[in-house]
């Protein structure tokens, strides 16, 4: 038994010989999609697809800015994981960390105009 969203509501029953098997080919495939992308963006000296979307869900944050940990979540980050690409970008000036007025465990990544 299997459950997913179908429009916001959660739908349990049992998923198709043929819906199984276009979810096996999507999660075989997606991260070989990704890779090569990546690789196809290297070559172009572009960014990686995780260094856009970090990128791209500042762009859009309110102020071009958000706390690390929400913004881990929004790129489906581990905490380590972001704050090891956060210190890339700030070594890039892509982005710089900024300390939080309302919480001092807080530290918030801002888009640079370099970003």
């Amino acid at each position: 038994m299997v459950n997913y969203i179908v429009h916001n509501e959660f739908v349990t029953r049992s998923l198709t010989e043929n819906e199984k098997e276009a979810w096996v080919a999507l999660l075989l495939s997606q991260p070989i999609f990704v890779r090569k992308m990546n690789m196809i963006l290297a070559a172009a000296g572009q960014v990686s697809m995780e260094v856009y979307d970090v990128l791209l869900t500042l762009e859009m944050a309110p102020g071009q800015r958000m706390k690390l940990t929400e913004l881990a979540d929004a790129a489906l980050l581990s905490a380590s994981g972001m704050t090891r690409l956060i210190d890339r970008l700030e070594a890039s000036g892509m982005v710089m960390r900024e300390r939080c007025p309302e919480d001092r465990r807080a530290i918030f990544a801002r888009l640079t105009d370099a970003g």
